[in-house]
């Protein structure tokens, strides 16, 4: 790949059960088989949904979620070299805590954006020079659970976090109403959100004219559904119109398809890359420990993707919880066991329309 260049892009990365991570104390829950992967790409990239802080909240509301340094360590030994922090966990722990995570992020040397300290950095657009080839990526959420964690902006702040359209409401019945009446109908509303589209539209437009390659990490979807919802689909479509290179899709906790649209390659959601198994809040959805690690290589002269690659990822646990790649458990877990592997690496595959039945480390990937 000497005229090549390689970007891994991993699922959310969470750190929702801390009596359970205290066990490993925080370390080594990414197993060697996937960190070797990790690194051998030339820039790692990972949904960071968690606020990196010195000392851990406890006594915070339920879905609201921090990490020690520790956490944010063991992300950087296993080979992530950056993160996007603009997602729905990126206020849990306030304004303080949105630049706590900046700060110890900065220390470990885990690059990033979508979140920000300052005015001046919100209007900067991180760019990535990759063996003389320039990446630019851009980081942007539907909401910051606002209405569990309270954490509202003012105005003078919203710069803070790069955001799609405004906090979510704080009544519950407004909330539960608006969700049973849009959540299935076409409501991307360009009126409505045009403060924060236009300022991503600039961005856009900024990268594109720095930028060889660019990049929109967005956090947007239905939990846990199995379709695409048609906000997100809206969103990615105009997105996409802008001529921007690639969408990585996360927040839906599971892996859904992709997709090229006009010439932007999307994939709508990669999943859990680590989020504690058996949780109260994924135990019964479909492989929320599941997820696919993907790997894009660019041409260096022609600017332009070239080819696809992905891993299928599990989380599981024992005394603590560990990512694997799915063909190592396999080879070493029961018959019963492997029946069960079997199926969940032939849903995934067929989900991102691959026939492909095999258990492989990887595979390559074909997008229409």
């Amino acid at each position: 790949m000497n005229n090549k260049i390689s970007l891994m892009f991993t699922g959310d990365i969470m750190c929702d059960n801390h009596n359970v991570m205290s066990k490993n104390n925080y370390s080594n829950f990414i197993d060697k088989g996937i960190t070797k992967r990790l690194i051998a790409a030339d820039y790692t990239v990972g949904n960071l949904e968690v606020p990196i802080v010195q000392e851990i909240r406890h006594n915070m509301p339920k879905y609201a979620f921090s990490a020690p340094i520790k956490f944010a360590q063991s992300l950087k030994d296993a080979g992530i070299n950056f993160v996007s922090t603009a997602n729905n966990h990126c206020l849990d722990c306030g304004i303080n805590g949105l630049e706590e995570n900046i700060e110890n992020l900065d220390a470990l040397n885990i690059e990033h954006t979508g979140t920000y300290r300052t005015l001046s950095d919100s209007n900067k657009v991180f760019i990535k020079n990759l063996k003389g080839t320039k990446v630019a990526f851009l980081s942007y959420t539907y909401g910051t659970n606002a209405f569990i964690n309270h954490n509202y902006l003012k105005q003078e702040d919203l710069f803070r976090v790069d955001l799609l359209k405004k906090q979510e409401h704080s009544h519950s019945l407004i909330r539960k109403l608006k969700n049973k009446i849009c959540e299935n109908a076409s409501f991307f509303s360009y009126r409505r959100d045009k403060v924060y589209l236009h300022r991503l539209e600039n961005k856009i437009k900024t990268a594109k004219r720095n930028a060889d390659i660019t990049v929109v990490c967005l956090h947007t979807g239905g939990q846990y559904n199995k379709h695409i919802e048609h906000y997100t689909k809206k969103l990615c479509k105009h997105i996409s119109q802008l001529g921007v290179d690639l969408i990585i899709a996360n927040h839906p906790h599971v892996v859904l398809k992709a997709k090229k649209i006009c010439n932007t390659l999307v994939f709508y959601s990669l999943g859990n890359f680590f989020a504690t198994p058996y949780s109260n809040h994924n135990q019964k959805d479909d492989f929320p420990d599941t997820s696919i690690a993907v790997t894009i290589i660019i041409d260096q002269e022609a600017k332009q993707i070239v080819g696809i690659e992905y891993s299928i990822v599990k989380t599981t646990i024992d005394k603590a919880p560990i990512c694997r790649n799915i063909a190592d458990i396999y080879y070493s877990s029961s018959e019963n066991d492997k029946k069960h592997l079997q199926e969940i690496i032939q849903r995934v595959n067929r989900i991102l329309g691959n026939k492909d039945e095999a258990v492989k480390y990887s595979y390559k990937l074909e997008v229409s």
